[in-house]
C-alpha cells in the first residue's frame, strides 16, 4: 500500500538524531455550540504535541490531539495526563523508535485516549516528511489534488438560532450543509426544514450520530420527500452495531446511507464491502489514526466505496493534515472538513482557512505546511 512504502522511506531517511516532545493544551473558543445527538462541547478542547530534532538542525513538528468526548468518551485532563506521560516515555528516541513506540502502545491508547496517539502520529509525520522536503499528502499517493470545496455542518441547536449561525457562515460561501439531527423525527424534520429555508444550500446531507431505529430514520426521510427533499445521503442514522439494516434504509428510500462509527478500522471497511452494508464511508484520522485512515482510503476505494473525510472539533493544524490526505489519495468525493471555521480565532499563522472560504487550497510546502502562531509557538516550544 502507498503509504506503507512511503512510510519505509522515512523511517530509511529521518536523521536519526534524538528527539525532543513539548506538550500544550489549550480550551479555544467556538462561535456557536457543536451540538449533536451525543451531547454537546462549547469550546474546544485541543492539545498540541511539538516534536523537535536534536542535533542543530531547524526542523520541527506540530500534531494535534483533538479528544471528543461525546463520540469517542475521551476526557480532556485525562488526555493531557496521559500525553505527558508519553512526552516523558519517549523524550530523547529517535524518529523510527518513537514511531516504534506509538504503534506498541496503540491498542491500549485507543481504549480511552485515542486522539493523543493520533496527535504524536502527526507530530512525528509533520517532521518526518519535512526533513525530507516532502508536503504530508506525498505519504498518501501522487494525485496532487489541488484544491477541494468543503461543506458546513449545522449543530443540533433551536430553530430560532438557525439565522444567526447563518450570519456567521454565509460569507464563507458554503453550498453544501451538512445537518445535525436529534434522532426526535418530528423535531428533526421542522429543523431541517427551516435550515433548508434559511440557508439555501444547492444540496445538503444529514448526520444522525447513531440517534435513530431504524423504522424512524426510513420515515422521516420519507416525510421529506414528500415535500420534494431528499438529502444526498443520510450518515449514520444507526446504532453502530446496527450494520444490516442501513442497506435497508437505501432500498427504502433510494437515499444512500453513509457509516461513519462503523467505520474505524480498515477490518470494519472489509466487513461493509464484503456484506454490503452501505456505499459510502467517512474516514477520519482523529477516529483511526493517520496510518490506518490511509488504508481504509485504499481499501474503500478499491471496493467501490464513496468516501467523505471528516474530523471531530478540530483546528486548521489537524484539519490540513486529514486535507493532505484527500489531496494525496485523489478518491475522496466529500470534504468534510469544516470545524476549522467554527473557531473564533485562527491557532496558526497561515492555513486554508485563512481565506474564509468554502474553496481550500493544500498547501505545497513541505510537512502539514502549517504551524501555529507565534505566541502558541512559543508556548509549545519554549525556548528551544
Amino acid at each position: 500500500m502507498t503509504y506503507e512504502k512511503q512510510l519505509s522511506e522515512l523511517l530509511k531517511r529521518v536523521p536519526s538524531e534524538r528527539l525532543r516532545f513539548y506538550v500544550l493544551p489549550q480550551r479555544l473558543p467556538i462561535h456557536v455550540p457543536f451540538a449533536i445527538s451525543k451531547g454537546s462541547n462549547s469550546s474546544s478542547e485541543s492539545i498540541f504535541i511539538g516534536v523537535l530534532l536534536d542535533g542543530g538542525t531547524k526542523h520541527f513538528g506540530i500534531g494535534e490531539a483533538a479528544p471528543f468526548g461525546v463520540l469517542t468518551g475521551e476526557n480532556f485532563d485525562d488526555c493531557i495526563r496521559v500525553a505527558s506521560e508519553i512526552q516523558r516515555a519517549i523524550d530523547g528516541f529517535s524518529f523510527a523508535d518513537s514511531l516504534r513506540f506509538l504503534q506498541g502502545e496503540k491498542d491500549q491508547l485507543f481504549k480511552c485516549h485515542r486522539s493523543v496517539y493520533v496527535g504524536f502520529e502527526m507530530a512525528l509525520l509533520d517532521l518526518g516528511t519535512k526533513c525530507l522536503g516532502w508536503p504530508l499528502r506525498r505519504l498518501f499517493g501522487g494525485a496532487d489534488v489541488r484544491t477541494t470545496v468543503a461543506d458546513i455542518t449545522l449543530p443540533v441547536m433551536k430553530t430560532n438560532e438557525i439565522g444567526g449561525f447563518w450570519n456567521v457562515f454565509s460569507p464563507w460561501g458554503f453550498q453544501f450543509l451538512k445537518i445535525k439531527t436529534s434522532g426526535n423525527v418530528a423535531w428533526d424534520e421542522e429543523f431541517i426544514l427551516e435550515a433548508l429555508h434559511v440557508v439555501r444550500p444547492r444540496s445538503f446531507s444529514l448526520d444522525g450520530n447513531q440517534a435513530y431505529r431504524y423504522d424512524d430514520a426510513v420515515f422521516l426521510i420519507k416525510r421529506l420527500a414528500a415535500r420534494g427533499l431528499l438529502p444526498e445521503f443520510f450518515e449514520q442514522p444507526l446504532a453502530k452495531q446496527n450494520l444490516s439494516d442501513n442497506r435497508l434504509i437505501e432500498e427504502q428510500t433510494g437515499v444512500p446511507v453513509c457509516l461513519d462509527e462503523s467505520a474505524e478500522t480498515a477490518a470494519d471497511i472489509e466487513d461493509i464491502i464484503s456484506s454490503r452494508h452501505a456505499k459510502m464511508i467517512n474516514v477520519k484520522i482523529m477516529k483511526s489514526s493517520i496510518a490506518e485512515a490511509a488504508r481504509i482510503v485504499e481499501l474503500a476505494h478499491r471496493g467501490g466505496l464513496r468516501i467523505m473525510i471528516g474530523g471531530m472539533l478540530e483546528t486548521e493544524i489537524a484539519m490540513t493534515c486529514s486535507l493532505h490526505l484527500l489531496a494525496g489519495s485523489g478518491s475522496i468525493t466529500y470534504c468534510d472538513l469544516d470545524t476549522p471555521c467554527f473557531f473564533k480565532d485562527r491557532v496558526s499563522e497561515d492555513s486554508p482557512y485563512h481565506a474564509q472560504t468554502a474553496l481550500l487550497r493544500c498547501p505545497q510546502t513541505s510537512g502539514i505546511g502549517v504551524n501555529l502562531r507565534a505566541d502558541l509557538h512559543a508556548a509549545l516550544f519554549g525556548d528551544t
